[in-house]
Order: C-alpha cells, then sequence, then structure tokens
C-alpha cells in the first residue's frame, strides 16, 4: 500500500511538474514571437503647422505574431531626421495589439520648429526634400512597455529608420511585403 502512495505521489509531482514546464514553454515561446515584431510607417496625419508648433499623428501598421492580444501600456521613442534629434514621442494611453494581425498604433508627434530646425539645417534639408527625398533618413528609436495576460515586457526595442523617398511610396500590392521585421526567424 505505501508502494502505491508513493507511486502516486511521484506521478502527481511528475505530472505537476511537466504542466508548469509546458506552460512556462507556451509563454517562452509567445514571447519569443511577440518580440518578433515588424511594423511599418501606414499614414502621417497633419494636425498643426505653424512657426510655434508642428503636430502630427503618426500611424504605423504593426504585426503580432503571437497567439495573445497584445496591450501596449507605454512608450516613449526619440525621432531624429538625419541624425538629428527632433522630438520624444511618448504616451500612457493603451493601444491593443491583436493575436495574429496587424493592428494599427497611432503616436501623436509634438515638434517645436525652433529648438529643431536651425537656420543652416532647415535649408539643407528643404534642398535635400526638394532635390532628392532618399537624402532625408528618418529614424526611431525607443521602447514599448506591453502586456499580454500576466505577462508584462517592460522593455521592448523599437529602432526603425528608412528614407523620407521610402516613407512617402506605398504600393498598395506589396504593402504587406514592406513591413519591417527586426530579425527573421
Amino acid at each position: 500500500m505505501e508502494n502505491k502512495t508513493t507511486i502516486l505521489k511521484v506521478g502527481i509531482a511528475a505530472g505537476i511538474i511537466g504542466l508548469v514546464v509546458g506552460i512556462y514553454s507556451l509563454y517562452r515561446r509567445q514571447l519569443y514571437l511577440a518580440m518578433q515584431y515588424c511594423y511599418k510607417l501606414y499614414k502621417v496625419v497633419p494636425k498643426k503647422f505653424t512657426k510655434e508648433s508642428i503636430e502630427m499623428d503618426v500611424i504605423l501598421k504593426i504585426l503580432n505574431r503571437s497567439n495573445f492580444d497584445l496591450t501596449v501600456k507605454s512608450y516613449a521613442i526619440d525621432i531624429y531626421i538625419n541624425d538629428v534629434f527632433v522630438t520624444t514621442v511618448s504616451s500612457s494611453v493603451e493601444s491593443l495589439l491583436v493575436a495574429n494581425g496587424v493592428s494599427l498604433f497611432t503616436a501623436n508627434v509634438k515638434i517645436d520648429p525652433a529648438k529643431v530646425f536651425k537656420p543652416l539645417y532647415l535649408i539643407n534639408l528643404i534642398s535635400s526634400y526638394i532635390t532628392d527625398k532618399s537624402k532625408i533618413t528618418i529614424r526611431a528609436i525607443g521602447i514599448l512597455s506591453v502586456k499580454a495576460d500576466f505577462i508584462t515586457i517592460k522593455q521592448l526595442p523599437i529602432n526603425y529608420a528608412d528614407t523620407l523617398k521610402a516613407l512617402l511610396t506605398v504600393d498598395p500590392k506589396t504593402e504587406s511585403e514592406k513591413l519591417v521585421c527586426p530579425k527573421d526567424f
């Protein structure tokens, strides 16, 4: 009788350990997939354009490859034009990224032109814009804080760079192929 009880206890313990390892493996795989997000600039919607302030909504398409809906809790992203810091975009407004799908993510960008665009830099930027948009590079570097079920990732990296020409050229037939993925897997 004692032997059966010991075997039963060992069996239950092994079952619990197997269950925990299985759940851990599932969440680890989904976390890996969440880190393999893809994104692309979808649209820029101008809101305000004065000499004191430039405001726009930047809308991104983000592909969430995991099986879990992700909630973006907050973000802080530095924006650079031709390696010159322009602004930091940040928010604590929650956004939902659907599981195994593409979601639109909107960031409100506010720029103080007087602080950012020095006269000589602005002349060079306008000259580049008029002559060759591929000479203007836009870079976004920062972090997102996301939550899936009971797991929170506080530092999901963003590092996106593209030319203004590429950002303004959208081919509807290949738009999904233009999503930028940090790593192939």
